[in-house]
């Protein structure tokens, strides 16, 4: 301990005159009055005390100190200057120097002591004994309240420097906010050397403070936190105290002396004892908000200076700082997963996404093929579900696929995959059917018609009942380990188509024989992309007749004259077309033909005023320039545009009807009329078919063919009256039967298409025909 020297010389000369006076046989009464007035005008209080521990002298500042009368100093015990428990170690000490007087020298000795006033209050003492020859010794007394202050003030803020340094270091490795906590604790009461340490914080539930951490160092103050009672609330007791206060007002609360302090008398007084002197409360912000209180305690009174308070507003700092950068680190950690999961789940249904099954599906594959089992692959497409989200809404759509999400999760084996891969499509794995491939496929078939009837169970929207089927693709796999998952996924898909076309809401297993048509696909694209030349392109005609069977127009239907194959039927070549992004060159060659024969009947009586329809791609309708282009071929061809009829085919996009419309209506002004072909079986909707500037509905030949059942004529009845109710003609395809083209004429059709009037045929055979007519 660092210790001031007080008096030194002083005492030695004043030793030295009482040496010599008593030598002499003088008292002390006898020295020279500049001995006195040294002795009165030394800086510290002195005394000189006999062999026996009386005081002989007193200045003026020893009674100054002790609180009294220089006079009632003379003649006193020295050990009644010092608290009762101190008394033994003081005449201990007193009596060394007198002992080894000879040996030591004068202003030796130093030392502190507790001593005590007369008023019974104590304080440290700085003493410096110099002895005398007779026995006596003479006594230098300072208050050492200050200097021991100043040391236990260095001394603490070491440990709060210590404590800073450490927390600094903690920032930097804690990711977690109770284990930076709890480390924080710990180093307050190793580091900083605090006797208690913990962090409140307000449950979110039960509004309570809860203990989120705490360190201290022993037992006995660690059970002053058992059952303690604190608040935020200013209404209560418990949270009128230092914690109630820094979590209100956002502010740190030091409590210096807390044995007089009334903000902790409820816990001072209430049963609670503790040995605290100090208590600091110290606000932890979060997001700009009260987060937390750090409590510390200490059983020094006066603990925290203002030097420390600094050190404690920084560490506090310190510990907001890395909260911050825990919540920076969260939020990346939220916004990583949140980027995941849109890479890997479906939003609106939460399953996962094609990405995500395509990877399970490669995994199952591979786990069976080293088994040695078989497994399937189930494609789902709900049917007309287009039709029902234009015509119900988006968001009766949206709990439409919600609905069958859960459904499909609830039918099939909890372990199972299953996920969104398509806007209406649903994909399932089903691993483990066997080693057997019937076996598996008998499976794949039960399981896949187990969804097919929990789908279609009608589905409760609002007040809405609305009921869906769905169409089933399966492929099986293990005899093919090299069958990727693509490859699979293709399979199940045309099986799926197959199972559409042949009515819908049905199962259909890939077989040889799809894959025959697959191949043959494949083939075909190959060849359009390496072999296709428009002029093997032609064009066949089949003509359109009214109620009484005179010729009206045709329709101009393309074929390509395939150099392996031979003609090529549109149903084939335009989906492959449209998919390798060669039918805007396809289409304007079936535009510049038709024009030019429009322009070559106009030449003739019989055929002067036929109407031509042809059919025009919505990709070739939706692509930039088509009108410049159409008009550019009318110009060249010299064709009449009003004889000219644009059949757009219901698989136009609802999204791109805005984009469509004005092509539409700029083209109309020419006379061009526009028709929706194929209606009813893609989505078409009273409010889609008031979206569009068209002049003819066609009727798809399936609702003509189902005219056999009452259910299809009335189907058939209520299309003709929707038609009427906008001002549009309605022309049936596929009209085969003259009981079907009588039932028609009765519901009102105005025009007839079919083998029944004719079939497709070049352009010579047509004018042949139209000539003898």
């Amino acid at each position: 301990m660092v210790m001031a020297t007080v008096g030194g010389t002083l005492i030695a000369v004043v030793a030295l005159l009482a040496i010599v006076s008593a030598r002499r046989g003088a008292g002390i009464g006898s020295l020279p009055v500049r001995v006195e007035e040294l002795f009165e005008a030394g800086p510290d209080a002195m005394v000189v005390v006999d062999r026996s521990g009386t005081i002989l002298i007193a200045n003026r500042l020893a009674g100054d100190l002790f609180g009294c009368q220089r006079a009632e100093l003379i003649g006193c015990p020295v050990d009644q200057l010092m608290p009762g428990g101190g008394r033994a170690t003081h005449g201990l000490l007193r009596r060394k120097p007198a002992v080894n007087a000879r040996a030591r020298p004068a202003g030796s000795g130093d030392l502190t002591l507790q001593a005590m006033r007369r008023d019974g209050t104590t304080f440290p003492a700085d003493i410096t004994l110099s002895p005398l020859s007779s026995g006596a010794v003479i006594a230098a007394v300072r208050d050492a309240t200050a200097r021991e202050a100043a040391v236990s003030e260095i001394v603490f803020l070491n440990r709060m420097y210590s404590t800073l340094t450490q927390t600094s270091q903690l920032i930097a490795l804690c990711d977690d906010e109770t284990r930076l906590f709890e480390r924080i604790c710990q180093v307050a009461v190793t580091a900083g050397e605090l006797r208690l340490a913990w962090v409140g914080r307000v449950d979110a539930q039960s509004g309570k403070i809860v203990c989120v951490a705490s360190s201290s160092a022993s037992a006995e103050f660690a059970e002053y936190l058992c059952g303690l009672a604190v608040h935020t609330d200013a209404a209560r007791p418990e949270g009128r105290g230092p914690f109630g206060i820094a979590w209100r007002e956002g502010r740190p609360v030091f409590v210096q002396d807390f044995r007089r302090d009334e903000r902790v008398a409820l816990w001072r007084d209430g049963g609670r004892a503790a040995p605290w002197g100090s208590s600091a409360a110290l606000p932890i912000r979060r997001a700009g908000a009260v987060h937390a209180v750090l409590s510390l305690y200490d059983i020094q009174t006066g603990a925290f200076s203002s030097k420390v308070i600094d050190l404690l507003r920084r560490i506090v700092t310190d510990i907001e700082s890395a909260l911050g950068r825990l919540d920076l680190l969260a939020e990346k950690k939220d916004t990583e997963e949140r980027i995941s999961q849109l890479l890997s789940i479906d939003p609106l249904t939460s399953l996962p996404n094609r990405r995500v099954m395509l990877e399970r599906l490669d995994e199952v594959v591979a786990r069976a093929a080293r088994r040695t089992e078989h497994g399937a692959v189930l494609l789902l497409g709900l049917d007309r579900f287009r039709t029902l989200n234009e015509i119900l809404g988006h968001q009766t759509g949206d709990k439409l696929l919600q609905d069958t999400a859960q459904r499909l999760r609830a039918a099939i084996p909890a372990d199972a995959p299953v996920g969104r891969v398509g806007g209406d499509e649903f994909l399932v794995l089903l691993e483990s059917l066997g080693p057997d491939a019937r076996g598996a496929t008998e499976a794949a078939r039960r399981s896949a018609e187990q969804l097919l009837s929990a789908v279609l169970q009608p589905h409760l929207i609002g007040e809405r009942v609305v009921s869906c089927s769905v169409s089933i693709g399966a492929a099986v796999w293990g005899d093919e380990p090299r069958a990727g998952s693509q490859e699979l996924l293709r399979r199940a898909e045309v099986a799926m188509r197959a199972a559409k076309s042949n009515g819908r809401n049905a199962v259909r297993l890939f077989t040889p024989g799809m894959q025959l048509a697959l191949d043959q696909r494949s083939r075909l694209e190959t060849r359009l992309r390496h072999e296709f030349n428009v002029d093997q392109l032609q064009l066949y005609f089949q003509k359109r007749v009214d109620a009484h069977g005179a010729t009206l127009g045709a329709e101009a239907l393309l074929r390509w004259c395939d150099p392996q194959r031979g003609l090529v039927p549109p149903m084939e070549l335009v989906p492959v077309a449209e998919e390798i992004g060669l039918i805007h060159e396809i289409g304007r060659w079936v535009l510049g033909r038709a024009c030019r024969q429009l322009k070559e009947w106009s030449r003739t009586a019989p055929a002067r005023r036929l109407r031509l329809a042809v059919n025009v791609s919505p990709r070739q309708l939706a692509a930039d320039g088509f009108v410049d282009q159409t008009i550019d071929i009318l110009a060249r061809t010299g064709a009449d545009p009003r004889l000219l009829e644009l059949e757009v085919t219901e698989g136009l996009p609802i999204q791109d009807v805005e984009e469509v419309i004005p092509k539409m209506q700029a083209l109309r002004a020419l006379g061009i009329r526009f028709a929706i072909d194929d209606f009813g079986i893609g989505y078409s909707s009273l409010s889609y078919l008031r979206h569009l500037p068209i002049s003819v509905l066609k009727i798809d030949r399936s609702f003509v063919s189902g005219m056999t059942h009452p259910d299809g004529e009335t189907l058939v009845h209520t299309i003709v009256q929707m038609a009427r109710s906008l001002d549009l003609q309605v022309i049936a395809e596929g009209v085969e039967a003259q009981w079907q083209r009588d039932m028609l004429m009765r519901h009102g059709c105005d025009q007839y298409q079919g083998y029944l009037f004719g079939r497709p045929v070049p352009i010579e055979a047509f004018d042949r025909d139209l000539a003898v007519v």
